[in-house]
């Protein structure tokens, strides 16, 4: 259920309102005297400390990026209990020096990474977890109108089932853990999202699947232009720009199919007697190897009704 915006004139959420007081508080503790004694007793020489946690003298900055934090030993949103009321979270934030440390770049990232997996094993959070973020992210898609995604989604009547709607368990239950490299695809691009309709796919299934993918069908086959690619070893370019010229799909998925320039020009009563053979364009075109762009000039030079068809012959 979309959360009531009671903040800030009724624009935010008391989740965001939430977010921006932590990050305010946040930006206070520059100011904060232990943490500035604590950076300085890590000095070592001109832009060069020591990380409390590999022991090694680091550079303050690298490539321009800051390399060197003041963090705390003990988090200022306990892993375990997670945010429990302000004082706490205050008294934690702006701590003394005995609950500080200088750490590099490399040991910070490790550090909080570590922590994410235990607030992960420790608490139920939902919002931690691969599919709510899939979730979350289908229902904006859909239902909010600044999302940019809107347009191509809820915009064009892309809808949610009723039951996945407000309920992020009925959706994890008809979907199941998300595997790896995956995300939630739609089998039918049009179709709305429920439960018969989506998927787990892999960026490569998600690239065949969309409303600008060219099939081709062809020896009892369909498949997108990017397919056919792999599958025949043609480039996807090559294939495209066959179809742009208006070559039927035998011809611009043909593996030895050489390019007009390099093939002999068929002669003129050649290219009559294909005329006389071909029951419309689309068959001379296959017969001739020519695009449809050159069949008809050819066609007007020898004076050929361009619209012919057989049964006027």
């Amino acid at each position: 259920m979309k959360k009531p915006k009671t903040r800030n004139n009724n624009t935010w959420t008391q989740a965001r309102f939430n977010s921006f007081i932590k990050s305010l508080l946040r930006k206070g503790t520059m100011s904060w005297g232990p943490i500035n004694s604590t950076k300085k007793k890590a000095w070592k020489e001109r832009g060069k400390y020591l990380c409390n946690s590999c022991k090694e003298v680091v550079p303050l900055t690298i490539n321009k990026k800051k390399n060197v934090f003041v963090d705390h030993k003990i988090p200022a949103i306990d892993v375990v209990e997670g945010f429990t009321n302000w004082d706490n979270f205050i008294s934690n934030l702006f701590c003394e020096s005995d609950n500080l440390q200088v750490l590099c770049c490399e040991c910070h990232d490790r550090k909080s990474k570590e922590e994410s997996a235990l607030r992960r094993k420790n608490k139920d959070w939902p919002s931690l977890t691969p599919e709510y973020n899939s979730w979350r992210s289908m229902r904006a898609r859909c239902l909010f109108k600044s999302h940019e995604a809107y347009k191509n989604y809820g915009g064009r009547g892309i809808t949610i089932c009723d039951s996945w709607l407000d309920s992020f368990e009925k959706f994890s239950e008809d979907m199941g853990e998300r595997p790896d490299g995956t995300t939630l695809d739609r089998i039918d691009v049009d179709g709305g999202y429920n439960k018969d309709n989506c998927k787990w796919s892999n960026p490569t299934e998600q690239a065949n699947n969309r409303r600008s993918s060219i099939y081709l069908e062809f020896d009892g086959e369909c498949k997108t232009v990017s397919e056919w690619s792999r599958d025949l070893g043609i480039p996807a370019s090559t294939i495209a720009n066959r179809l742009l010229l208006g070559y039927p799909a035998e011809v611009a998925l043909d593996v030895n199919y050489k390019s007009k320039t390099g093939q002999p020009r068929i002669t003129e009563d050649t290219f009559l007697e294909l005329v006389s053979q071909s029951d419309d364009i689309q068959e001379l075109v296959s017969s001739s190897g020519y695009s449809i762009g050159n069949c008809r000039k050819r066609m007007r030079k020898l004076g050929v009704d361009i619209n012919f068809r057989k049964e006027n012959k």
